[in-house]
């Protein structure tokens, strides 16, 4: 299985997930140089080519290093570092909040915590199938 290379959308999305933040809140910690609609554009996939000023005050606006920004954009993975934890904090809290609110997500919870580790993986393949 090859793993996904994340696109500048989706790690914007990922990182505001994990740190609870909403465009304008990017807009504000990049003291306005980058306006939260360009921002919107930027997690849509609608903004195709932004310019190296417009990353930089991203990546300021996100709190994140620069380099590893230009990276992502560029198509090349961040070296030394893993794409995406798979449980940050903000997200787990959410993931465990729909868990609970899902009757269908707490029982697919339960069967999995009950099955054994090879089971577990032929279900992921299966899974990952169905998504795709």
């Amino acid at each position: 299985m090859t793993k996904h290379q994340e696109t500048l959308a989706e790690y914007v999305q990922r990182i505001m997930d994990e740190r609870g933040l909403k465009p304008i809140d990017v807009e504000v910690r990049s003291n306005k140089q980058i306006a939260d609609a360009y921002v919107v554009r930027i997690m849509k996939g609608q903004a195709k080519t932004p310019s190296a000023v417009k990353l930089q005050a991203l990546a300021v606006g996100l709190g994140v290093d620069g380099d590893d920004l230009f990276r992502v954009a560029r198509g090349v993975p961040i070296k030394g570092k893993s794409q995406a934890e798979p449980w940050p904090g903000p997200v787990l809290v959410k993931a465990m909040q729909r868990i609970v609110a899902s009757p269908e997500l707490t029982r697919a919870v339960q069967l999995l915590l009950k099955a054994s580790p090879e089971k577990i993986k032929r279900f992921i393949k299966i899974l990952e199938k169905e998504i795709e």
